[in-house]
């Protein structure tokens, strides 16, 4: 099943990306101390993620999440569809809490700060074309737009489990994006800041107790999108903004590592 999410996730590379991606990983099960999770995830946006949370004390959570790569494929740019370039690189650190109400249910949430830059470009063909993303001899890049950002954000989470194989949930982040840099072709845009949601949900297999509890698969559905904005539909729409604002669906396939579980049964035998 893994490896078909895999393919699912790689279909969707490139589907509309954006200068501004989000960062979004598991959101922890972690409900007491000295419990650590190490995750990995693929993004139908481009770019892999790698996350790493640990509760030191009880109720309290740590987190450090990194992100980034380039991926090519096509974007829809002023009703054409074209050739695009993405790249992105970013970070981010966050504290958070936990509480378990019940035995099947799991809240959490995180407040933090991030760092990222981005570059996507568009690419408008004529006369021959290039092989691929090799523009050919007569072709010209239609926009070329890189940022660079920082941001504060806040998500809460809850997990609750359905069956013993599987558990459910849903995440919820709000993000404050402040550009420093935002340019096409080089000239400066005059955007400075935005607002971002990013709700989730997902389905998560493994990590039911007695069995392979230190490892772990979640398929997560999202989107992230800016209140009040709705991208121009036509081609005398403020393209700039539309860039930074649009709203983007994503599918993300991630793979858990619980060392801690790996670690008492070490210690139990």
């Amino acid at each position: 099943m893994t490896t078909q999410l895999l393919l699912c996730s790689g279909l969707l590379l490139l589907t509309g990306c954006a200068i501004y991606t989000p960062l979004q990983p598991p959101a922890p099960l972690i409900d007491g101390p000295q419990q650590v999770e190490m995750s990995g995830s693929l993004r139908s946006l481009g770019p892999l993620e790698g996350a790493v949370a640990y509760s030191p004390v009880q109720h309290v959570l740590l987190r450090g999440v990194i992100g980034g790569g380039t991926a090519t494929g096509t974007d829809t740019r002023d009703s054409i569809t074209q050739p695009a370039l993405f790249r992105t690189r970013q970070w981010e650190a966050s504290l958070g809490t936990y509480w378990r109400p019940g035995p099947a249910v799991l809240l959490g949430g995180f407040a933090g700060y991030g760092r990222g830059r981005g570059a996507h470009d568009y690419l408008r063909r004529s006369g021959q074309r290039g092989v691929w993303f090799q523009p050919g001899p007569d072709s010209v890049w239609a926009y070329r737009y890189e940022a660079q950002y920082r941001r504060l954000f806040a998500e809460a989470y809850v997990h609750w489990r359905t069956e013993p194989f599987f558990s459910g949930g849903a995440s919820y982040r709000i993000n404050h994006v402040r550009f420093s840099r935002y340019t096409n072709d080089g000239a400066a845009i005059g955007f400075r800041q935005m607002w971002r949601h990013e709700p989730v949900v997902f389905l998560r297999m493994g990590e039911e107790e007695g069995l392979e509890d230190w490892i772990a698969g979640q398929l997560s559905l999202g989107c992230t999108f800016a209140p009040g904005f709705h991208t121009p539909t036509e081609r005398a729409g403020n393209r700039d903004l539309a860039e930074a604002r649009k709203t983007l669906p994503f599918v993300t396939v991630s793979v858990m590592l619980r060392p801690h579980q790996i670690w008492r049964r070490f210690q139990s035998r």
